[in-house]
């Protein structure tokens, strides 16, 4: 048995699903759901986001079966926290490839929900934004620029993602904002509004150009994302 949080699904065959997990392990999976065309099939109100589930895996290669599935908690998310809450699972299915084991982040999605359901949004998106690109293997040392020097709060700097911080006098970062988020202190208006805008730098590489959906609902609704 393992806990497994839905991130995506679809219909698939006549009464089944195709579900896109995130499982304890730390890896993600495809599992097709049968029996979810029933009016009273308790999958299929079983099969939503944000709900952590115990469920069994069974078949091999890159689609399993998921059988025995049970509602373990649902994370009541509604507003601005739903919305980004549908942006996060998008990212984890556009960046984490099905069965990479990527270390800690059942965990991190987890924390994330439950701090969406409770906290403000934005710090909350940042937060995972960044913890996230360094699961990845693309985090950004926010202490130290790319030669090793400590980051001066009067300084300008500009991102390289293959490099890190690179010291500019006319870059778009200022030291103060970047420390300000290695020290987690999002108070300030510029500090939220320099983290956007390095979060977005951050992940355009790895997204890639197709647009994500999740962002034209967060506008659409005015959101913060």
């Amino acid at each position: 048995m393992a806990l497994a949080y839905v991130l995506h699904r679809r219909p698939y065959l006549d009464d089944a699903a195709l579900a896109e997990l995130l499982l304890d392990d730390d890896s993600r999976a495809g599992a097709v759901v049968r029996g979810m065309a029933a009016k009273k099939s308790h999958k299929r109100a079983a099969m939503q986001p944000f709900v952590l589930l115990e469920l069994s895996l069974a078949g091999q290669g890159d689609l399993k079966n998921a059988r025995a599935i049970e509602v373990k908690r649902p994370h009541g998310l509604a507003g601005n926290a739903l919305y980004a809450g549908f942006y996060i699972n998008e990212l984890l299915v556009r960046l984490v490839p099905r069965g990479a084991d990527t270390d800690g982040l059942f965990a991190l999605y987890q924390q994330t929900l439950l701090a969406l359901a409770t906290g403000e949004v934005e710090p909350v998106l940042r937060r995972f934004e960044l913890s996230l690109c360094h699961r990845l293997g693309y985090g950004i040392d926010l202490w130290r620029d790319s030669e090793g020097r400590p980051l001066t709060p009067e300084g300008r700097y500009q991102l390289q993602p293959e490099l890190g911080l690179v010291a500019d006098l006319k870059g778009p970062y200022a030291g103060q904002q970047l420390l300000a988020m290695a020290q987690d202190h999002w108070q300030e208006e510029a500090v939220r509004r320099t983290a956007k805008q390095f979060c977005r730098a951050l992940l355009a590489p790895l997204l890639g150009d197709k647009p994500l959906k999740s962002r034209e609902l967060f506008r659409l609704a005015g959101g913060v994302q």
